[in-house]
């Protein structure tokens, strides 16, 4: 009676493999002690390609057409890769310790299509005991897109770490080239504002006076202390050059603007003029007039600055 209630009972775990076997989603391999396949199920034969005859009582590495497998006459288990191939140590170590292990990465080099490539498998394998013999159950799921997408997944975040750094090294030496920036920027407006001071000073000692020409629409500012000096105030001429033009003694006129259209014209590196303006009473007052023209990109002025110095006095003691 126990002898067939313990066979009854091998048939029923046979039988409940198979039905393991033929319903889940796995490849599943059946390995022996000799680590020879003795069974396979469905999904097996679809991910090696090949009828089940074609795999059973053949070493693992013949059946998925390992790359090493093909090296030697023998096939697998005959090179001396096959020391080192982790399927037949993990099979190895399940028959032999009777425990389950399980293998998040197992990564083989297989022929397909006349091609080698990579796969990568979660593995685990089982220990069996069926009628005395020992066997160990091998799951395999093929993994290899997922690695191949974590892989991408990879590189393109070590090229995004890349390009992040490379673009911080470049808004640090930015930043830095702005800092430096900002401090030649303060010399030279402290310079400037200096300069200034300096220029007002020598203006209120030396009798000079300020003017910028614009001439696109022939305004003129003109500094308050040099309207001063011909004896009017600031309001009482126009910034306006036809109206400034008008202060400027008759026989210097020409002289004056042609000095003038010289310069705009590129012949002479600077304007600079001696003539003379007619004062609110009637008297005439020498100047010295100097200034520079502003050019755009193509070489047009736009701008005129320059100052008017009282040289009356000068051309007084010349006489």
């Amino acid at each position: 009676v126990v002898l067939h209630r313990e066979a009854t009972r091998r048939r029923e775990s046979e039988a409940n493999l198979q039905t393991i076997f033929d319903a889940d989603q796995v490849g599943m391999l059946l390995v022996d002690e000799k680590i020879q396949v003795t069974c396979v199920n469905e999904m097996a034969t679809q991910f090696f390609g090949k009828e089940a005859q074609e795999l059973i009582d053949r070493q693992p590495g013949d059946g998925l057409c390992c790359v090493h497998a093909g090296e030697a006459p023998a096939g697998c288990g005959h090179t001396a890769a096959c020391r080192d191939c982790p399927m037949r140590r993990l099979i190895a170590r399940v028959i032999g310790e009777g425990q389950t292990i399980r293998i998040a990465d197992l990564t083989m080099r297989l022929v397909r299509g006349g091609e080698e490539k990579r796969y990568c498998f979660a593995a685990s394998a089982a220990p069996l005991d069926l009628k005395g013999r020992k066997y160990a159950l091998l799951t395999l799921v093929n993994i290899s897109q997922r690695k191949r997408a974590e892989e991408a997944l990879r590189e393109a975040h070590d090229e995004l770490e890349q390009r992040v750094e490379a673009r911080t090294a470049e808004l640090k030496q930015a930043n830095e080239t702005l800092k430096q920036e900002i401090v030649e920027r303060k010399r030279a407006e402290e310079a400037l504002r200096w300069s200034e001071q300096r220029y007002q000073l020598a203006a209120d000692a030396g009798k000079v006076g300020v003017w910028d020409w614009n001439l696109a629409t022939n305004e003129i500012y003109l500094d308050p202390k040099l309207k001063s000096m011909l004896g009017y105030e600031d309001h009482e001429i126009k910034n306006h050059m036809d109206d400034w033009a008008k202060h400027v003694y008759a026989q210097d006129l020409e002289a004056c603007m042609k000095a003038a259209e010289a310069h705009l014209a590129g012949m002479t590196p600077s304007y600079e003029v001696e003539h003379r303006m007619v004062h609110k009473d009637g008297s005439l007052v020498w100047f010295i007039a100097r200034a520079t023209a502003f050019r755009d990109e193509k070489g047009k002025p736009y701008r005129m600055v320059g100052t008017d110095t009282d040289i009356t006095d000068l051309r007084s003691e010349e006489r």
